[in-house]
């Protein structure tokens, strides 16, 4: 049984327990949504790891959502990278 909390896609307001670092690099919009993709990355993997830890989640499940939060961040870096191209390209 997949768990939602580890790959939903919802944005949630609690700071304390999802916080968001502002992003301290060149302020393009690809790259701001790459680090947000990256925030949330870390966070998933960080829950994921926890609920494998404590014995609510199978190590099985917690590796395939694993892969499937690893792959949704790739997409994310080859989106910034086609992105970053088209820019170069049409400058």
């Amino acid at each position: 049984m997949a768990n939602q909390f580890a790959t939903s896609q919802v944005h949630h307001s609690n700071p304390f327990l999802y916080p968001l670092f502002t992003y301290q690099g060149d302020p393009s919009p690809a790259n701001v949504r790459f680090d947000a993709a990256l925030q949330r990355f870390a966070q998933q993997v960080s829950l994921v790891s926890n609920l494998q830890t404590n014995g609510k989640l199978a190590c099985e499940e917690a590796y395939a959502q694993l892969e499937t939060l690893w792959e949704q961040l790739r997409q994310s870096h080859q989106q910034l990278l086609r992105e970053r191209q088209s820019e170069c390209s049409a400058g």
